[in-house]
């Protein structure tokens, strides 16, 4: 399965911003959390004072409508921690929200799964990246994690899967290898620069926006311009 590139996560999101989707896919990217169980999320199920969410649903298409239904596993009923930035990106969502669904459609229900899934593709043709499927945001989360330290079996808890040898088989082994490349460069970098991520799981997603604006910035220096 494709990853989405990390490398260009910075352009992902500035496009995503501009297509009013970026908050929907930031908390994706940031909790790698399949796109049911998102689009499931209520309010109720959200402790911001805390930094947990609870899982406890899915939206599925089911006979042309769309619905709630239970998930996959009993090891998808799962909480998990959140970071800073993800708890504030939360409380903007919710002071203007008005539904009891996080991500609702228009009318206030849940979103259809299609209908995220077409969002995705477009904010990624609009910038010249190859189409992945919502799932592949999953698999980018979960390298994320393990190049800033996350350990399998922490992961796979995250993930709502049985076992940390299912997460491994998830993976390919070129993405462990560059996760364990990552991690080991990461370990030899000043703290100051990148830090430790710690059990409370700060959004790596971040530090890689920041390492992206870095490479691109002496180019940037050299425009006027580079949003139209």
């Amino acid at each position: 399965m494709k990853n989405l590139p990390l490398d260009c996560l910075n352009t992902f999101f500035e496009e995503a911003k501009r297509s009013g989707v970026f908050e929907l896919y930031y908390i994706d990217l940031s909790t790698g959390l399949r796109r049911g169980e998102l689009l499931g999320l209520k309010w109720s199920d959200v402790d911001l004072n805390k930094g947990i969410i609870r899982i406890q649903r899915q939206i599925l298409r089911q006979n042309g409508a769309v619905v709630e239904a239970p998930l996959k596993t009993k090891n998808s009923y799962r909480n998990i921690a959140i970071g800073t930035d993800t708890v504030e990106l939360l409380w903007q969502i919710k002071q203007q929200s008005t539904s009891e669904y996080v991500f609702p459609s228009p009318t206030g229900g849940p979103i259809s799964p299609d209908s995220v899934l077409h969002m995705l593709q477009r904010v990624l043709k609009r910038v010249g990246l190859e189409k992945i499927s919502f799932h592949s945001l999953r698999h980018t989360f979960s390298v994320l994690a393990l190049q800033n330290g996350v350990d399998v079996k922490t992961l796979s808890a995250m993930l709502g899967h049985y076992s940390a040898g299912f997460t491994l088989g998830h993976l390919r082994p070129r993405y462990l290898r560059h996760a364990e490349q990552s991690r080991q460069h990461r370990q030899q970098l000043p703290l100051r620069r990148y830090p430790v991520v710690s059990r409370r799981f700060p959004v790596w997603v971040r530090i890689w926006v920041k390492r992206s604006k870095r490479k691109l910035a002496p180019e940037k220096s050299t425009k006027t311009s580079e949003i139209p």
